[in-house]
């Protein structure tokens, strides 16, 4: 490895660490628990889509 990736890699892992230390765990917990209550609301409907899909396709 370079001097120059190295130089690179140290900068990148304590920029990541800086910002890490900004963060406020709660608003990240937050975050992680509205993206999981999208994601169970899109497999919801996708399921009601499947549903709607083979009772459409029994009563033809």
């Amino acid at each position: 490895m370079g001097l120059w990736q190295r130089a690179k890699l140290v900068f990148r892992a304590r920029a990541n660490r800086a910002l890490d230390n900004l963060e406020n765990p709660g608003d990240a917990l937050d975050l992680a628990y509205e993206k999981q209550l999208e994601a169970l609301q899109r497999v919801r409907r996708g399921i009601a889509d499947v549903v709607n899909d083979l009772r459409t396709r029994h009563e033809v």
